[in-house]
């Protein structure tokens, strides 16, 4: 660990990897991070990212190296031998050796530079020689009570808003109808996961790899999915008002009926992703190859309809954006005076509420 960081506070840090409590997932060699020097908080970052000018680079080992092995004691004298028994059939066996003397106790090895682990209410605390001490929130799942998480996981509804998950191998778990508002979750695998109807309000999923992941009626309004791979992917009926895909993967996804307005799709890769019935209006749809987009009742960025015949061949235009459209966080997006469709077999929302 880098010196001058006697204290090393962690409020809510999983290290990507170590977030599950598995046999089946390794744990890195050095963790690497962040500190802002003004109050000590750590975020993670890659060995070879850099970190702001009001943060310190900073990083330390899993585990210290292992101590120097101990001489082995000197070897006992040999038991007698017992007597030959008779000859026959099955003769009696002989008669036990005596046993050898214990040999002394070896040389102890030299210390090593071990840290110790502790818990607390819920927090791991790593605490090491040199005085420095380094704290995780625990964050173990399970399909019962949300405490143990492993791919294919049953965490239905689990209440996971604000959690700390970089990295996080999440393959195919199910999180239908969970409340993830807020977690952070960059890089995190989700592929072929099951979010249907789950809350991803304000998620962090930047680079993170959801193919095929199912994410009908969802609401991931201000979701930053910046980078994100969601290639064939269901989002049908979902909220994205707000949501960031920018240079994200979109290919062959289902958008029927998603709500994306004022949602930012710049150079998002959208080949072959169905938007019928979608709402983009004020959507920034910049850099985005229409071409091979499927287009059917679509509410365009500008207001108008895709089945609207004006040249473009039952298309979007892509209207210039003169400003980010998350710049304007006053805007009251209401519901659509008439709603086009509900979700089936999804009561209890309509994906056009207000943000």
């Amino acid at each position: 660990m880098r010196r001058g960081l006697a204290t090393l506070v962690a409020g809510g840090l999983v290290v990507a990897g170590s977030v599950i409590a598995s046999a089946d997932v390794d744990l890195p060699v050095t963790i690497y991070a962040c500190a802002d020097l003004q109050t000590g908080a750590l975020r993670m970052i890659q060995p070879d990212a850099p970190c702001a000018e009001e943060e310190q680079s900073v990083w330390w080992n899993v585990a210290g190296p292992e101590g120097i092995q101990g001489e082995s004691g000197p070897e006992g004298p040999a038991g007698e031998r017992g007597p030959t028994g008779f000859t026959g059939p099955s003769g009696p066996p002989g008669i036990p050796g005596v046993a050898g003397e214990t040999g002394s106790d070896g040389v102890d090895g030299d210390d090593g530079s071990s840290c110790s682990v502790s818990e607390d209410a819920g927090r791991v605390i790593v605490s090491c020689e040199d005085g420095s001490e380094v704290g995780f929130q625990a964050m173990i799942m399970s399909s019962t009570d949300c405490t143990v998480v492993h791919p294919f996981a049953d965490l239905r509804h689990c209440q996971l808003d604000g959690r700390w998950l970089p990295g996080a191998p999440l393959d195919g778990v199910d999180l239908g109808g969970a409340n993830l508002t807020g977690a952070q979750m960059i890089s995190a695998t989700l592929s072929r996961a099951n979010l249907a109807e789950a809350d991803l309000t304000d998620v962090v999923l930047t680079y993170a790899n959801l193919d095929g992941a199912y994410l009908n009626g969802a609401s991931l309004i201000r979701a930053d999915l910046n980078g994100a791979h969601l290639d064939g992917a269901v989002l049908a009926h979902a909220d994205l008002r707000r949501a960031d895909f920018t240079k994200a993967s979109l290919t062959g996804a289902d958008l029927v009926m998603a709500d994306l307005r004022f949602a930012i799709l710049d150079s998002a890769d959208l080949r072959f992703a169905d938007l019928s019935g979608a709402n983009l209006r004020r959507a920034d749809l910049s850099g985005v190859d229409m071409s091979l987009v499927i287009w059917d009742d679509t509410t365009c960025p500008d207001g108008s309809n895709s089945d609207d015949d004006d040249g473009d061949g039952f298309t979007c235009a892509v209207p210039p954006v003169e400003e980010p459209l998350q710049s304007a966080p006053d805007v009251d997006i209401q519901p659509d005076p008439e709603p086009r469709g509900q979700p089936v077999g999804i009561p209890g929302r309509h994906p056009d509420t207000a943000v």
